[in-house]
């Protein structure tokens, strides 16, 4: 089978899946289309017939058969044309590649495009092996250049600065690509339950036909949805909600708009009372007409849950409750809009607004997220560029094309907070795991989630800590009725 930047998404989907499940498929042949977001997980054999620009991309490439769950030992051939310059740039390279991973054990990382060789990056030293090889006084500089930049003292010190809370980037971008396979799959089976089971596609254009009539009924219906999300949290007894809070919603200022494509949230100050929240929503981009696509029904509900409750206005009007400085000047991304992801997930797994519909709007969300991940780590590493970027976000989410491009002009804005979201839901349902197993039937949900919100935004290994006894424990709401509603309320 092939795939190759001519096809469709459904195109090479359908490819994909022949190439995994059909026992008659053996042999698959493509472009760097399918270096991206694609399980090869069957294969365990890659022949690279050219050699890519960016050297990053022999990692990338691996990384579609070399992935979690792999139980065949994959190995990777890259065919290098005899007697040209580049080609001896590369074998050289690789030879001293292979030294180093034999020196460390096997960690050897994705550090090519990183790796700097007398002040250049390898994608200028190929350049000029091109350009003046054929000198025999550049070619032993190139070599030499090569020689003193792979060594063990300069991997170790690479794998030491990519170090990230105990992830380095890669351990990151691996998260990244896996839930991406993941969400694409949680989406495919919520559209399969759909009536007319649409595609993947067709599902998503059909959840997001489905939306109100103008922005204004978009705000009420932004409203509505939080009223909702906040009365099911009190009815199911799942967090306390502080009694002295509100929450306004109004449109985004036109100033922000062009990097606040959706929705965001402002907390209250610090020393305010009452504890007032404003949820910003974005109209359009620029005037698009399709603007409101994005605002269909079921992405209100999702975002509401994110940004309200019990996601950022809830999360973060608790944690002015305990009123310390360090606690007040805390704000650990990853635990912050972890706890906004892990909402959207947590809502529905109790039931809240469950359709088939909300848990494409769900998948879709997270897969937005998972591409953050991704685009987060490889614009910054410069493996992408901006264009590649737009059309790699609306191709996986659907975004129209004037939101994914304000989505991309933020991560170049803000490097490693866009990872946050995914990374940080992963982390807050690893601890819930381990909370789990080890109070067994003593766990109370609520009380988990009490312990996260009113303990302060601190990263998700101090809230590990806390729980496990260190600093006194966890802080911990007042009774209800002292601090707390008791009932719903929808005001």
């Amino acid at each position: 089978v092939l795939i190759h930047g001519g096809m469709g998404r459904e195109e090479r989907r359908k490819a994909q899946t022949s190439f995994l499940h059909n026992p008659d498929v053996q042999v698959l042949l493509a472009t760097d289309a399918a270096g991206e977001g694609i399980n090869l997980q069957r294969a365990h054999l890659m022949v690279n017939y050219d050699l890519p620009w960016n050297p990053n991309r022999l990692e990338q490439r691996f990384g579609r058969i070399h992935r979690i769950g792999q139980t065949e030992v994959c190995r990777l051939w890259n065919l290098i044309a005899d007697e040209t310059r580049e080609g001896d740039v590369y074998r050289r390279l690789l030879e001293k590649l292979e030294e180093a991973r034999q020196a460390l054990g096997g960690q050897v990382f994705d550090v090519l495009g990183k790796l700097q060789f007398e002040g250049k990056p390898l994608r200028d030293l190929l350049i000029e092996a091109i350009r003046y090889g054929d000198r025999p006084d550049v070619r032993a500089r190139l070599t030499t250049a090569i020689e003193n930049s792979v060594d063990r003292k300069h991997l170790e010190t690479l794998i030491e600065l990519r170090q990230f809370d105990g992830l380095d980037g890669d351990a990151i971008l691996a998260i990244g690509l896996e839930q991406l396979d993941l969400q694409h799959a949680a989406r495919a089976a919520a559209a399969r339950e759909m009536d007319g089971r649409p595609s993947e596609d067709e599902a998503v254009d059909r959840v997001k036909s489905h939306h109100p009539a103008t922005f204004e009924e978009a705000l009420e219906g932004y409203r509505d949805a939080m009223h909702r999300a906040r009365d099911f949290l009190v009815e199911h007894d799942l967090v306390s909600v502080p009694a002295d809070e509100h929450l306004d919603v109004i449109p985004t200022p036109a100033y922000l708009r062009p990097v606040m494509p959706f929705a965001a949230y402002f907390a209250p100050g610090a020393f305010d009372r009452p504890r007032r929240g404003t949820y910003v929503v974005t109209p359009s981009v620029d005037g698009d007409p399709r603007a409101m696509r994005e605002h269909n029904w079921a992405s209100i509900s999702n975002t509401s849950i994110h940004e309200a409750y019990p996601g950022h206005h809830l999360q973060l009007t608790a944690a002015l409750e305990r009123p310390t400085l360090s606690r007040l000047l805390v704000d650990a991304p990853e635990f912050v809009e972890g706890w906004g992801m892990y909402s959207e997930l947590m809502l529905r797994e109790h039931g809240f607004d469950a359709t088939p519909e909300h848990r494409v709007a769900l998948a879709t969300d997270a897969i937005w997220r998972a591409c953050r991940i991704i685009l987060d780590i490889r614009l910054h590493r410069g493996e992408i560029s901006v264009p590649d970027a737009i059309d790699f976000l609306v191709a996986h989410t659907g975004f129209e094309r004037p939101n994914a491009t304000a989505e991309v002009n933020r991560y170049t804005s803000y490097p490693t907070y866009q990872l946050s979201y995914l990374l940080g839901r992963q982390l807050i349902l690893k601890l819930r795991s381990d909370e789990q197993a080890r109070l067994g039937d003593a766990f109370s949900l609520r009380r988990f989630h009490d312990a996260l919100l009113w303990s302060g935004s601190l990263p998700v290994s101090f809230h590990r800590r806390l729980m496990a006894g260190e600093g006194g424990g966890p802080f911990l709401p007042p009774a209800p009725g002292a601090c707390c509603r008791s009932s719903p309320a929808s005001t």
